[in-house]
């Protein structure tokens, strides 16, 4: 009999905001996986979930790295789908671990496909998690959406997609600031969106910052692990 693979979603980074549905799996795993973009480097995912693990918990690290590559990708993703399915073959379950929730630029989609493509019968559970605009709007006390507005996840890379996002009557979450973060701040400004629009990085975490005033952050290195919320207000829109 093999075992189940749980994508565990363990929320941005307060341990607290882990759901009680993870945490029962978490005490009772006996494999757990997390992604490291290089080898060696920290788990910040295992270290959030770390005090709900069993003691003799197999940690299993997997190598995929942060790049734009196609076969690099693939290739890590195979590999990851290997080193998982031995432990699902001798009968032990898997969690694999990932930031915020795990159907939300989570590699886990891709290496749980992997795993279904070389063992169908393989059970796959997916644990929802608190993702990181989530927060982050509790923090700032920003209503993503409120009667009949809607809200647009946009993903920093393409310019024209993100002018186009910003120009629409949506409140806008930008994910992945930290690639062209002048350009959105150009962007912001033209849109009308500047004031009214929050930066956060490392959001629950114990670098956690959080500002209003984005345009003083033009021309500094930006986190990887940062967002804004943008919130669309019209000219004579009364606040």
């Amino acid at each position: 009999m093999v075992g189940k693979l749980y994508g565990i979603g363990v929320g941005p980074g307060d341990p607290e905001l882990i759901t009680l549905k993870a945490v029962k799996i978490l005490e009772n795993i006996e494999v757990v996986c997390v992604p490291q973009a290089k080898k060696g480097k920290p788990s910040l995912a295992l270290n959030i979930a770390a005090k709900y693990l069993p003691e003799q918990v197999n940690v299993l690290e997997l190598v995929l790295p942060m790049t734009e590559e196609k076969n690099e990708l693939e290739s890590s993703w195979q590999e990851a789908g290997a080193q998982i399915l031995t432990y699902l073959e001798k009968g032990m379950d898997v969690a694999f671990l990932t930031l915020g929730d795990p159907s939300l630029y989570s590699t886990f989609s891709y290496v749980s496909r992997v795993v279904k493509s070389l063992a169908p019968q393989v059970e796959v559970e997916v644990i929802p998690g608190i993702t990181s605009y989530s927060l982050a709007a509790a923090k700032t006390g920003v209503s993503l959406a409120e009667k009949d507005e809607s809200l647009l996840i946009v993903p920093v890379g393409s310019q024209e997609e993100l002018l186009d996002g910003l120009e629409r009557k949506h409140n806008v979450v930008l994910m992945k600031v930290s690639r062209d973060f002048d350009f959105i701040l150009e962007a912001l400004e033209k849109s009308n969106r500047l004031e009214n629009s929050y930066f956060v990085s490392r959001c629950g975490q114990e670098k956690e910052y959080i500002t209003k005033d984005i345009k003083k952050l033009k021309g500094l290195k930006i986190d990887y692990m940062s967002l804004i919320l943008s919130k669309r207000e019209e000219k004579g829109e009364t606040k």
